[in-house]
């Protein structure tokens, strides 16, 4: 026993020393390197460390620029350039991330370009950086302990770059004549770093969507994967890592002395570590009269970050910036009896006109009503015109903001928890949350001295879906963000400061607007610069003068006419507008694009004596001087292929087992619930509203991913069937929302939890896109994938396919063999082909169910049955074809009703309109048919353009929640990461190692059928390499990584392909000796 005991115990020791030999390399390296940065710079988003968005103004480095402000000069960029990402400045250069890669653009652009025009080595571009896939935020630039100033930047490829900003090693491209940055300092591989360091987590790292802070000799940036990484600056070597349980898309923050970051996570929480070692020092907890941590009320963190605010004589505080979680209709709800129309949640159905029936009643068509106004000293300017918001508005009984985020009386609590029939204390709706820097507890205050706690009464300002902008910190120490005092349809207001731990906010600007135009600002010096939403507003003021001062405060630099004044400035993407000057309709790629001006928005940035700012993706520079204005040649997209690092299908497996265990575990699931913003009613029209709120949605998408889950199958039967016998789908058009765990992580606002109990599952659909009462055709889809599963013989088949006849509405009489006799509406599918896809895959569903009710073919009626429906499918094959196309039907005018508006905001479903609802065997039929589509093609290459086309136009496509979309939202639909994924998996055929580029994660934290659906392709997907012989994790070589996989196979198994190396039939300690001598040999 002891002879053959020696080699297991030599073989476990040798593997420890290589493991200990790997993993030592991987260990912090620390340096004396100090991070540099001039605080007149905005050389980071929000300006600084803490994301204050203010600058100082220095003799070298002029940030207060008062007076009129005129264009200089700009220069489009073809890459698409997200709005809401900030121009960041250092060494005299524009730095710019953009869809395709980093640009750098120097600042005497206009001057270098005057001096020769037509030089085509483009000094004016001083350098790109090009990448394959998107960059995930603006760069941070600082210097290193050399002086050199570096650039750092992360992407969705899961890496992070430092670049050198004043290169020595770079080459001129000889097609766009365009300098190319070769200087990488180095580069972070995120999935590198889990394959090679912890290969046995069988982690899936995902995109880098947050700007880099810098400080101290070390790199933060959050994942989408829901890890804070922390990073040595001067070699990218992983510090540590912090997990938490949603993606981070929310960049960090750092206090005054750098010993604690702060951010927060799409999981509602904030969270503070110590920067050097990543250790928890708190998170939040939006009610601590509870035992558990309760999370932010709303609908996450995007985009920005959270505000380190230091006062001299008050704290220091970390402010957050949320989102307010509400839809614009209710989900999907007939009334309790199922018989009539849909009802809205809200009068008016958007939130802004919520929050405007509490605060300004009976003043809904006027913008008279006000808070109390007066001249309150505070931090700002003395003098300064104020609002008390601890009063009503004048000549009212309404609500005052402080009462309105008051906590509710016990009473309240009881009789009355969704606030129904009060206007006032509903603290739910806050999306402003101050935090003790040190602790994480919510500043609480008590303005009325009641007992009862009030919050920051700062109400929501922004678009229909998203996270409001963050405040910026002037330097009088007050608060600066969009705030709302002024009733209208829409309530309006302006830019306000807010003196901490009062009820008094100061008139900032003369100016009002809508509290649904996100403004973004940015200070310099003394001065607060600021935009308005859609290209619209552009001004300056002046924070050291009161409103009604004498001497000049205000200057409007845009005002309704960007498009006049810079008549060219839009055609970087978004080519001619829509509307004329209403540019709420333009999106980048013209009327096929989908991503809009009117949610997140970028600011005006002062750089020595001047502003900056990226509009209709062109960077602009104003100056004092009024002259020509220069249109420098356009910066061109600098096409570059890049083989990823591979995430090994034994990854894959286990997410895709994990996701069913969530599935598996939870029970029955509500349906998906996120806003679309002004979207919302034209998507609910079309059954779009809600995700996965069929039945049929589970089983289609479950009985494919059935055959990749042998350790699952049982149980998967099972769950399948008990949700069968909830929601049979020939009975049950919608699950409705009565019982059920939610798929997300973000609570349920309590208006909504109230008016849930009352949505009962659907029979059929209020909507004509089936038929006058119809049901959506996939059920019939469903039926079959379900009949498949459970091996149903020809006699329960046979029942199964008599049920499409038979179960009828008792109301309607209609059926779904009604809906399927009702041919759609050419027009209808013309401009929405998913209808079409659903009705081919109700045929497809029916013809096979059919043959398993009759497999002998001994039954005529059902033989010519099925004869009659494979022509009619034949011809709904032939009509998708002959109708498909990469265009948009949505191609209209400055002059349209308001229907063909409301019709026109379906543009958001641009990329994603061909291949939602799509089966295999329509994308089987896509591949194969040497038919033309409407673009003038064979099929196959109409989706290969389509496929590209929006790959350009839409260069997020692949990102779940991804925070840009069209028209009055910030949050676009989740059917873009999975309808072109598929297109490209099941029609295109793309290999494993190119689709696994575009894996994103979940949208939301259970449930999501379209990631499940995602990793199901993944595992199906052919490869373009043949993994050499004990390659266990797919990363192409054989090393210890896969030794270390080996042996946990051997203990703990679970299915890792080519386990059996020597081929015996048995996965033993034989296969790790074989391994070791294939390492060796």
């Amino acid at each position: 026993m002891l002879n053959k005991a020696k080699p297991q115990i030599f073989f476990i020791f040798l593997v420890s020393v290589l493991f200990f030999i790997v993993v030592f390399s991987y260990t912090k390296v620390t340096n004396a390197q100090q991070s540099g940065y001039d605080s007149s710079e905005w050389f980071m988003a929000g300006a600084n460390p803490q994301r204050t968005s203010h600058v100082d103004s220095t003799p070298t480095n002029q940030t207060e620029i008062p007076g009129k402000l005129y264009p200089e000069w700009f220069i489009p960029l073809e890459p698409y350039i997200p709005y809401g990402w900030q121009l960041i400045f250092a060494n005299d250069t524009i730095f710019v991330s953009t869809a395709r890669g980093l640009y750098a653009i120097d600042i005497n652009a206009g001057e270098l370009y005057s001096q020769d025009p037509n030089n085509p080595d483009k000094p004016w571009i001083k350098w790109v950086f090009p990448t394959e896939l998107p960059l995930g935020q603006s760069p941070t630039v600082v210097k290193n302990s050399q002086g050199e100033y570096i650039v750092y930047v992360g992407g969705f490829d899961k890496k992070v770059y430092a670049l050198k900003a004043d290169p020595t090693n770079t080459h001129r491209d000889t097609t766009t004549q365009q300098r190319i940055n070769d200087d990488v300092v180095w580069t972070f591989d995120a999935q590198g770093y889990w394959n090679t360091t912890e290969p046995t987590v069988q982690h899936i790292a995902a995109g880098f969507n947050t700007n880099p802070l810098v400080i101290d000799t070390k790199v933060f940036l959050g994942n989408r994967d829901g890890y804070m990484y922390a990073l040595d600056q001067s070699n990218g070597t992983l510090l540590w890592h912090f997990k938490t349980e949603g993606p981070i898309t929310f960049s960090a923050a750092a206090n005054l002395d750098n010993s604690i970051i702060y951010f927060a996570s799409n999981d509602s929480y904030g969270y503070a570590l110590n920067s050097d070692t990543g250790n928890l020092i708190w998170q939040s907890d939006s009610d601590p009269s509870t035992p558990e941590k309760d999370k932010f009320p709303g609908a996450g963190f995007l985009t920005w970050w959270p505000v380190y605010y230091h006062h001299p004589t008050k704290g220091d505080y970390v402010i957050f910036s949320g989102s307010h979680n509400y839809r614009s209709i209710d989900p999907d709800s007939p009334d309790p009896d199922g018989t009539g129309p849909e009802k809205s949640l809200f009068q008016g159905g958007l939130y802004t006109s919520t929050e405007r029936n509490d605060l300004y009643p009976g003043y809904i068509d006027t913008r008279v009503a006000e808070f109390v106004a007066g001249r309150q000293t505070g931090d700002w300017a003395l003098g300064t015109f104020t609002y008390d918001l601890s009063q009503p508005v004048v000549g009212s009984t309404a609500t005052p903001v402080t009462e309105y985020f008051e906590d509710p009386t016990q009473s309240e609590e009881e009789n009355d928890p969704a606030g129904f029939l009060r206007h006032d204390h509903k603290p739910w709706r806050r999306a402003y949350f101050v935090l003790n820097a040190s602790s994480g507890t919510e500043k609480i205050f008590d303005f009325d001295q009641d007992g009862n706690n009030n919050y920051a009464p700062i109400v929501w300002t922004g678009t229909q879906s998203g996270t409001r902008y963050p405040p910026a910190v002037g330097p009088d120490n007050a608060l600066y963000q969009q705030i709302s005092y002024l009733s209208a349809v829409i309530p309006h207001g302006g830019i306000s400061g807010w003196t901490f731990g009062t009820t008094f906010i100061s008139k900032t600007m003369d100016n009002v607007a809508a509290v649904d135009e996100p403004h973004a600002y940015a200070l310099g010096g003394k001065m607060l610069y600021y935009w308005n939403c859609c290209d619209r507003e552009f001004a300056t003021v002046d924070l050291t003068k009161s409103v009604d001062d004498t001497v000049k405060r205000e200057w409007n630099h845009v005002s309704y006419n960007l498009d006049t004044v810079i008549p060219d400035y839009n055609q970087g993407g978004y080519g001619e507008s829509d509307l004329g000057k209403n540019q709420n309709f333009e999106t980048y790629g013209g009327y096929d694009g989908v991503y809009g001006k009117h949610g997140s928005n970028n600011p005006a940035i002062p750089y020595k004596g001047k502003l900056y700012t990226q509009k209709g993706n062109s960077i602009i520079a104003f100056s004092p001087t009024n002259g020509s204005i220069q249109h420098l040649s356009e910066a061109v997209t600098q096409t570059v292929t890049t083989s990823a690092t591979l995430v090994s299908s034994v990854a894959i497996k286990k997410y895709l087992a994990e996701e069913i265990d969530k599935l598996l575990q939870s029970g029955h699931l509500f349906p998906g619930y996120q806003s679309a913003g002004i979207q919302d009613p034209v998507l609910d029209t079309i059954e779009l509203a809600s995700y996965w709120k069929h039945p049929f949605d589970l089983y289609i998408t479950l009985s494919r991913a059935y055959d990749q889950l042998p350790a699952q199958q049982l149980a998967l039967v099972n769950y399948i069937q008990n949700e069968y016998a909830e929601y049979p789908p020939y009975q049950s058009d919608d699950i409705g929302w009565i019982t059920g765990t939610p798929r997300e992580t973000f609570a349920y606002k309590p208006e909504f939890e109230r008016n849930r109990a009352t949505i009962h599952p659907q029979i059929e659909v209020y909507t004509d896109i089936w038929g006058t009462n119809g049901k959506n055709p996939q059920a019939v889809y469903a039926l079959w994938k379900y009949a498949k599963l459970k091996n149903f013989d020809n006699n329960e088949a046979s029942a199964l396919y008599n049920l499409i006849v038979t179960s009828t509405n008792k109301n309607t009489g209609n059926n779904l063999m009604t809906t399927l006799n009702t041919a759609p509406d050419a027009s209808l599918t013309d401009e929405l082909p998913f209808i079409l896809n659903a009705y081919i895959a109700g045929y497809v569903g029916y013809i096979n169910l059919a043959h398993m009710a009759d497999p002998t073919g001994a039954n005529p009626t059902i033989q010519q049955d099925i004869q009659a429906r494979e022509t009619q499918l034949q011809s709904l094959l032939q009509t998708r074809i002959q109708q498909f196309s990469k265009y948009s039907p949505y191609r209209i005018d400055s002059d349209i009703s308001n229907a063909v508006r409301s019709q026109n905001r379906r543009r958001v479903l641009n990329a994603s309109r061909n291949f939602i609802n799509m089966i295999p065997e329509l994308a089987d039929t896509f591949t194969t048919s040497t038919q033309v589509c409407a673009d003038g093609a064979v099929i196959t290459d109409c989706v290969h353009a389509d496929v590209d086309f929006y790959n350009n136009i839409t260069p997020f496509w692949f990102v779940s929640r991804y925070d840009i979309s069209y028209n009055e939202a910030s949050v676009q639909p989740v059917y873009d990461y999975h309808s072109l994924f598929q297109a490209k998996a099941q029609i295109l055929k793309e290999p494993y190692e190119n689709l696994v580029k575009y894996l994103d994660v979940p949208a939301v934290e259970r449930g999501d059928l379209f990631y499940i659906d995602n990793l199901v392709s993944l595992l199906e997907a052919p490869t373009s390499n043949t993994p050499p012989t004990g390659d266990l994790n797919g990363d192409n070589n054989v090393n210890i990584q896969d030794i270390i996989i080996l042996i946990n196979e051997i203990f703990t198994p679970s299915g890792v392909q080519g386990s059996d190396i020597n081929s015996d039939g048995k996965v033993d300690i034989l296969d790790v000796i074989s391994l070791i001598n294939l390492i060796f040999s």
